[in-house]
């Protein structure tokens, strides 16, 4: 009877996979592919680009921004027998026919796009150079199921690459979905790609031209350790790469002044450090576990940066105290200061209008810790409501499984009702309705009571005669 039955096994599954094959060699087989095959003068003064599109079609081109046009030279289609020219002037290219199996060739003129400052665009660090895609990559608009874009490098041997997109092959690079204007990150020069590896993610660091006084070694021990942090909210990585950009200047306050995370193409987080701090005060430094902790949410329109900023603001510190960086004491202690600078940086406005004309109010610890604060109470209300088994990392995994990697942006309002549905709960479109449109800070000394924190002359004291003590230490566990 055993080998009766075994028979029987094979004779269903055989059909199954024969019919799972066929269906993948199909769609193998109708697969259309856009290969592009970029290099480099040896002196990174000019990048050029030849595309080949695939057999579908369309009508125009598109960069992510129109920031480069006026750097783009010698732009012209070759199909069949004819060569149209091009001069783009905006960051939408009609192509006057159909572009399908056609080849463009440009060149992107790099020397003459170089700018001044970290806001630059195209920016010269010592002998490597910072050139975003959104500037020379002239793509379709919005790709089929079946439809790829192929990324190929052809560089000399001493000049290396980070970009953003997915590696297929040593020089090749599968570029992902995400909307062609998100903005993207990647340069190109004699630098060296170091992997860091965390639970969940591998990132390819890469340290721009300059003088390191603190070793490579240790920076890269200072990105690990944060990246580490991060997994700390659900066991792993939200992302499985991430590209980082060490960008070394001069001397300054603190040894991480700016950081930066864009999504177009994948996530990519920059680092523009001083170079001369010894590690320690990286470790100690809390931007690079605020700026990776942006991964825990997809992409949230910029002007609802109360909450991807609040949120990875609430972590940064929590995160903190749970690595053993900060003291429970020590981390409670910063969240407390956080919120009092919020407090006295309000612009009188709700922390929606802040947010959304910050150009005018330029309140940005107003908007980034009110936002926090909401996080806090939404933690501590889910904790509450479930008897521990529901959190805010409990959500934010599940919102990982669900919506990351991201494929679109996403409204505030529109995530925090997402973050109800899969949470179970109705915590956050409360606290939405209840703080986005007050003009006073969501949090007060009554609710720190609550949760066994004292306020003493600006100074937190812990204490273990409260109501919600426990939901304190749920949060930050005591050492």
């Amino acid at each position: 009877m055993a080998k009766y039955k075994t028979k029987i096994e094979y004779f269903h599954f055989i059909p199954f996979y024969l019919i799972l094959f066929l269906f993948s060699s199909i769609y193998a087989e109708n697969k259309i592919i856009h290969h592009y095959k970029v290099s480099i003068s040896k002196d990174l003064q000019t990048l050029f680009v030849e595309a080949n599109f695939g057999n579908i079609s369309f009508y125009h081109l598109y960069a992510g921004s129109s920031s480069g046009t006026d750097h783009i030279k010698n732009m012209r289609m070759i199909s069949g027998r004819k060569t149209f020219t091009y001069s783009p002037e905006s960051y939408e290219l009609a192509l006057g026919k159909n572009g399908r199996n056609s080849k463009m060739l440009y060149q992107f003129d790099i020397s003459s796009s170089i700018g001044t400052g970290r806001r630059a665009s195209v920016q010269k660090i010592g002998d490597d150079v910072i050139l975003p895609p959104d500037l020379w990559l002239w793509r379709p608009y919005e790709l089929e199921e079946n439809e790829q874009i192929i990324i190929e490098f052809d560089f000399p041997a001493n000049i290396n690459f980070s970009v953003p997109w997915q590696k297929t092959a040593h020089n090749k690079f599968l570029v992902d979905r995400s909307p062609y204007d998100w903005p993207a990150v990647a340069a190109f020069g004699t630098f060296n790609i170091d992997t860091v590896e965390v639970p969940g993610c591998k990132l390819a660091v890469a340290f721009l031209d300059g003088n390191y006084s603190t070793s490579k070694p240790e920076l890269l021990h200072w990105i690990k350790n944060a990246a580490t942090s991060v997994t700390k909210v659900y066991g792993e990585f939200p992302v499985k790469n991430a590209q980082v950009l060490i960008i070394p200047g001069g001397k300054r306050r603190e040894p991480v002044p700016f950081g930066m995370v864009v999504r177009g193409g994948g996530l990519s987080i920059q680092f523009n450090i001083d170079p001369s701090r010894p590690v320690e005060e990286f470790i100690a430094d809390w931007t690079a576990t605020h700026e990776l902790s942006h991964s825990l949410l997809p992409y949230i329109k910029r002007k609802e940066m109360w909450l991807s900023e609040g949120l990875a603001t609430y972590y940064q510190y929590v995160l903190m105290g749970r690595d053993g960086r900060l003291s429970e004491r020590q981390a409670w202690q910063r969240i407390y200061n956080g919120f009092q600078k919020g407090k006295r940086n309000s612009s009188g406005k709700s922390v929606k209008q802040t947010a959304e004309n910050m150009g005018r109010y330029h309140a940005y610890p107003f908007v980034y810790w009110t936002g926090a604060a909401m996080m806090l109470k939404a933690d501590v209300a889910l904790r509450k409501e479930s008897y521990g088994q529901n959190s805010l990392d409990i959500v934010l995994k599940k919102i990982r499984n669900r919506l990351i990697p991201a494929t679109r942006t996403w409204g505030g309002r529109e995530m925090l009702k997402e973050m109800d549905l899969v949470g179970k709960t109705t915590v956050f479109m409360k606290l939405y309705n209840k703080h986005i449109y007050a003009d006073e800070f969501p949090v007060d000394e009554s609710y720190w009571e609550k949760l066994g924190i004292l306020i003493e002359d600006g100074e937190v004291r812990l204490t273990n005669n409260a109501p919600l003590v426990h939901i304190r230490k749920q949060i930050i566990p005591p050492e």
